[in-house]
């Protein structure tokens, strides 16, 4: 067994797949079951073939998309800010649009948040939530990032949508949400 392959598909299975994609993984372990049930063919080999060739595609056509939106990023940027710096403008693509596979220069994956900066989307987030931001700070936002909420969100660690989420419910109160939230970043 190829345990560098699958731990994370294992991992994704257990604390990620939704619905519909267990379906599709059940799916796809019956018709694993009929198909060794035909004599002679190495199904292993046949599907350890097809899944590198489907991997291959895959990977090619995720990075032509993340590279078409990066570009399209750019076109919007230097459209509405002609005066911002190279840098300025790879730093903003760096958090926005992530790359994987790449490290930022701080040494964390360009994807990771700093904590403080987590904490003040946060802090942004539920305050929107509960209708009690500065109207001169929602607009700022907006205009800076259009559909935020939805970005911040996305950005959050699935603990700290689960805490958010138990406070915007009214099941704890903003203390133990606080208290919760900083234990779990």
């Amino acid at each position: 067994m190829d345990k560098i392959r699958i731990y994370p598909i294992l991992e994704y299975i257990l604390n990620e797949a939704d619905t519909d994609d267990l379906a599709a993984i059940k799916e796809a372990l019956k018709r694993r079951e009929k198909q060794q049930a035909f004599g002679g063919v190495n199904i292993q080999n046949v599907a350890r073939q097809t899944g590198r060739s489907i991997e291959e595609q895959v990977g090619a056509s995720v990075e032509s998309i993340r590279d078409m939106i990066r570009n399209y990023a750019v076109q919007i940027i230097k459209g509405q800010a002609p005066e911002i710096g190279d840098e300025q403008l790879e730093t903003l693509l760096e958090s926005w649009i992530p790359d994987p596979g790449k490290k930022s220069r701080g040494g964390q994956s360009a994807g990771d948040i700093p904590q403080e900066a987590l904490l003040t989307m946060i802090r942004q987030y539920i305050a929107y939530k509960t209708e009690s931001m500065d109207p001169r700070e929602l607009k700022s936002l907006v205009s800076e990032i259009g559909d935020w909420p939805q970005a911040y969100w996305s950005k959050f660690p699935v603990p700290v949508r689960r805490i958010i989420t138990k406070y915007l419910n009214k099941e704890i109160d903003a203390d133990m949400c606080w208290e919760l939230i900083n234990r779990s970043i």
